[in-house]
């Protein structure tokens, strides 16, 4: 029994090790908060984090969530660049998603570096 739990434990640390390397996310870096009209992006990591992100209540310069046309971004319509420790906001957002990668992604030229599906599940490859 104690050999089949340590393989288990084995299998699920090299998991979470290849995913982290092979994603580049850094989703635990970002911290939102909306107050009002405001949403609140801040970088608790000590580097650069693009953050893709939409709305799905409102219109942002025209699109909501999921109206892209670009063939590997197909669900995040805004994005920008934290660098460490940084916050910012954006106004009139509504009901936010977003996805955040480490460094910097250009994300209209992010082609093979930055992808999502309709759903909003992403990859990133800095």
């Amino acid at each position: 029994m104690s050999r089949y739990i340590t393989s288990f434990v084995v299998a699920l640390s090299v998991l979470f090790s290849a995913s982290t390397l092979a994603g580049q996310s850094a989703m635990g870096c970002i911290n939102v908060q909306q107050d009002g009209d405001k949403t609140y992006f801040k970088n608790s990591c000590n580097y650069k984090v693009t953050v893709a992100w939409c709305s799905t209540t409102r219109k942002i310069n025209g699109k909501r969530c999921g109206q892209t046309k670009s063939d590997w971004n197909k669900y995040y319509t805004q994005m920008f660049v934290l660098d460490g420790y940084e916050k910012d906001y954006k106004w009139q957002t509504g009901d936010v998603r977003y996805a955040a990668c480490k460094g910097f992604i250009n994300g209209w030229d992010a082609e093979g570096k930055f992808s999502s599906d309709r759903g909003g599940r992403f990859s990133c490859t800095n």
